[in-house]
């Protein structure tokens, strides 16, 4: 398990859970907790740990996302490499990364606008390669969504974790 920072005060919880459900390997987790809760500061801390990578998403249209998630994967790095147009792409993108670990923080900005984000991330749960995926937000309402009986990633999701809100 990674040292957990000295600036990361009590998460020692959520921190072994993160490290066992990366140390299993390739699988999805699903991290939610409210605004200003310390989640984001978490995972990156984690990432940083392991040499994994961070996207944070924001609010806009689909197409504005799906640029933004290319340019973090070096969209135009490779002029052999398509564009990106569809999140089933952008996370065979993702599969193809030599990192443990990769999260896509803030996700709830994208949920809404896209239709196709959970079957994509139930293929990418039903492949078994590629890095350790956490997909993270702050309206619980929204990431619990994912999770229901209705939603391709019921039964895939291998980590759902809620910190806890952090004393004052």
């Amino acid at each position: 398990m990674p040292a957990i920072p000295e600036s990361l005060i009590g998460r020692d919880r959520e921190w072994r859970a993160l490290a066992d459900f990366v140390d299993g390997g390739h699988g999805v987790a699903l991290v939610y907790g409210r605004r200003q809760s310390g989640t984001s500061f978490l995972l990156d801390a984690f990432a940083e740990s392991l040499g994994g990578l961070v996207h944070r998403s924001a609010p806009g249209t689909r197409h504005l996302q799906l640029r933004s998630m290319a340019e973090f994967l070096g969209g135009g790095a490779d002029p052999d490499q398509r564009p990106v147009s569809n999140w089933a792409g952008a996370l065979d993108r993702v599969r193809r990364l030599d990192v443990p670990v990769v999260v896509l923080d803030d996700i709830h900005h994208v949920i809404a606008n896209a239709p196709d984000l959970a079957d994509a991330v139930a293929r990418y749960a039903d492949v078994d390669r590629g890095p350790a995926l956490v997909l993270a937000g702050s309206s619980p309402p929204r990431m619990l969504g994912l999770l229901g009986q209705g939603s391709p990633l019921f039964g895939r999701v291998k980590l759902a974790l809620s910190p806890s809100p952090l004393p004052p």
